[in-house]
């Protein structure tokens, strides 16, 4: 049975390690896979017997070799957290450790190649968290295509956070949960905030959605869940357990709240618009709807949490569908953009979970780990310590101002990956004799794997185009053009700022190659940028 994966988690059972996956069957199904695994990461050969000295521990002799050709050993252990401790011995006695840092799980998907889609093949139960339940199964790489179960909800509550109402919108379950003693139509009425948020939990596991979304929803609404939860003694559970889910606010620009709920997936639709290919002049609501639905929110508001709250004790009925319109609007922005679909084709490109495509670095991570294993190399752990030096650009001409009639603007399709496809820059054969950059970097003529993984790339993208797939085209899109900067930044365990260079001074070379060439045959060039000529 073909499947998604919507959670990868793991859990500890008796000193042992079990990879836990959660998603949706292609027949609609939930499902849940547990498969044993252990952790593992690799040190130098010749720091073995210096390594035994510090620590007991199992290894195996394995064909592999790092980026200079050293070989390895492979160090297992039981659970996860046994990596982080010996790799820490290890690393104040100077042995260096590779792939140490690579997530538990993240280790598993990408051993086992799996992308998004997974065959699953074995014999199955069903529990009150799941429709099947697999142990041990059989899993592989698969395609095909999966409805997600997706919930929308949105909270309304009076200036001091106390919970009026809570909108759900799934499928074709449309109603509101309302502190209400009224019969009113679309609507739940319960008796306290207390019975209102108890009966909002026994929903959740009744609709048993894999994606949680609304707009604002981390950041607002589920902050103030949780703290009316505490309130009331209610366990904060939006997962497929009864555990407590784990929320994370985060206040920096740059930083973006999160939320871990067991088996499903929390995504903010204000973040992932935010975060899309179409800028707004802000990010609220009533500017989304009206962008890609032509549409309004049902009230309009001068002074929100006063008339909210005259709403609740005047008309609750207005308030009724005033809320379950703003849970129907985020659905639908979310169907008429696009954006979940994008998502999802760009999980099933990288191997990341829905809410992890949007890290480049994870992307690549995934993708070139499993290249570099099949060529029986293991790659060094994260290295912080080089962050002084910057990335050289790519070239910006003076432009030459006035106004001009009859403008040619010529473009490079794809510069930078190109590049990279065609001078074989690559971390991996970088260093070796063969091509050299304007930089004085040099590159094996032996093929690289990120030349490779382009390749690939642009063949999928052609296949999109020609089955008029845009969303596939611009998920390829998206992946190509990060490539680089990854590899610029010191975040990357790839990052080597020789390579990167490389990378610019061709493209420098070739840009200004471009702009002689073009004056060579009679035309004024007015400007010139990273990949163009004006």
């Amino acid at each position: 049975m073909i499947g998604f994966i919507v959670d990868a988690t793991y859990r500890i059972k008796d000193g042992r390690a079990y990879v836990c996956l959660f998603g949706r069957l292609k027949n609609g199904e939930s499902f849940l896979t547990v498969n044993y695994f252990r952790p593992y990461f690799f040190i130098k050969e010749k720091d073995l017997k210096k390594a035994l000295k510090i620590e007991n521990f199992e290894y195996e002799d394995v064909d592999y070799v790092n980026f200079g050709g050293e070989k390895v050993v492979k160090i297992i252990v039981d659970i996860p957290r046994d990596v982080v401790a010996l790799r820490k011995e290890f690393s104040e006695e100077r042995i260096k450790s590779y792939e140490a840092d690579i997530r538990f799980v993240r280790r598993f998907l990408i051993d086992n190649d799996i992308q998004g889609y997974v065959e699953i093949d074995g014999e199955y139960e069903g529990t009150d968290e799941v429709d099947r339940f697999y142990r041990e199964p059989e899993l592989k790489k698969a395609e095909g295509k999966v409805d997600l179960k997706i919930l929308s909800m949105d909270i309304e509550t009076d200036p001091k956070d106390r919970i009026y109402s809570i909108s759900v919108v799934c499928g074709d379950y449309k109603k509101v949960l309302i502190d209400s003693n009224k019969k009113l139509k679309k609507a739940v009425s319960c008796k306290s905030e207390e019975d209102l948020l108890e009966k909002f939990f026994l929903l959740l596991q009744d609709l048993d959605p894999d994606v949680i979304t609304g707009w604002n929803l981390i950041d607002f609404d589920l902050k103030v869940i949780k703290k009316r939860c505490k309130k009331h003694e209610v366990i904060f559970r939006f997962g497929k357990d009864n555990s407590e889910s784990r929320l994370t606010i985060k206040k920096g620009f740059f930083e973006s709240s999160s939320m871990k709920a067991t088996g499903r997936q929390v995504i903010d639709a204000l973040d992932f618009v935010r975060r899309s290919f179409v800028k707004l002049d802000d990010y609220r609501l009533d500017t989304a709807a009206e962008h890609f639905l032509k549409e309004k929110k049902f009230v309009e508001f001068t002074d929100k949490g006063n008339e909210i709250k005259e709403m609740f004790e005047k008309n609750q009925q207005k308030l009724v569908d005033y809320n379950l319109k703003d849970s129907q609007l985020v659905i639908d922005i979310l169907d008429k953009s696009g954006i979940l679909n994008l998502t999802i084709k760009r999980s099933v490109l990288t191997g990341l979970l829905l809410s992890e495509v949007s890290g480049s670095i994870a992307s690549l991570d995934s993708i070139y780990l499993k290249r570099l294993r099949k060529r029986g190399v293991v790659a060094g752990s994260v290295d912080y310590s080089d962050r002084e030096e910057r990335i050289k650009g790519g070239f910006v001409m003076e432009p030459k101002p006035g106004i001009y009639d009859n403008i040619l603007v010529l473009d490079f399709k794809s510069l930078y990956p190109s590049l990279m496809r065609t001078f074989n820059i690559d971390p991996l054969s970088f260093g070796k004799k063969g091509i050299k950059a304007p930089n004085g970097a040099i590159f094996s003529k032996e093929e690289g794997i990120m030349p490779e993984i382009i390749k690939e790339l642009l063949k999928v993208r052609e296949d999109y185009r020609k089955k008029k797939d845009e969303l596939g085209r611009y998920a390829v899109k998206i992946l190509l053009n990060s490539f680089f900067g990854v590899m610029a930044s010191p975040a990357c365990r790839y990052y080597n700022l020789d390579l990167a260079n490389g990378i610019t001074s061709f493209a420098q070379f070739f840009i200004k190659k471009t702009a002689k060439e073009i004056e060579s045959r009679g035309f004024d060039v007015i400007y010139s940028d990273t990949d163009s000529c004006f």
